[in-house]
């Protein structure tokens, strides 16, 4: 993860979060500059060896000591006021169980690339369930829509 997403998480308008790292068994540089940001805006930096996205987030999930998860992946960056709305709209209704963001899609010279038509969807368990998909089947129509 590159400095440029970790200052992304520290320049958050919205201060009660933690952000948790996981290094999956990483074989560059990359552990020796996040392990430069440990101790800076509640960042901790975990380590394990390579075992693939989903356990690293799970190992990161396992840990958090706040309720919400955002998932931020190595080439994501995040607008200052990412975690500051989500939390209004977590207030807004009433602690739902899923908030579903959209992104935005740059290009690296000619700014945004693709908007999202919802940025922001808001569900109740049992009705993102039902827009998920059937046991083995393609993917979800809904996600069609997204691509």
């Amino acid at each position: 993860m590159s400095g440029r997403r970790i200052d992304s998480i520290l320049s958050q308008t919205f201060r009660n979060r933690e952000a948790i790292i996981v290094d999956d068994g990483s074989t560059d540089r990359s552990l020796r500059r996040v392990e430069a940001y440990t101790g800076r805006g509640n960042i901790r930096v975990l380590q394990q060896k390579n075992q693939g996205p989903e356990v690293a987030r799970n190992y990161g999930a396992y840990v958090a000591k706040f309720e919400y998860l955002v998932f931020l992946d190595s080439i994501d960056v995040f607008y200052p006021f990412a975690l500051e709305t989500l939390d209004r709209v977590i207030r807004r209704f009433c602690s739902p169980p899923l908030v579903l963001a959209d992104l935005l899609f740059f290009h690296t010279d000619r700014g945004i690339a693709a908007q999202p038509k919802a940025p922001i969807e808001v569900y109740k368990y049992a009705d993102f369930l039902s827009r998920t998909r059937p046991l083995g089947s393609a993917k979800p129509s809904w996600l069609s829509q997204l691509y």
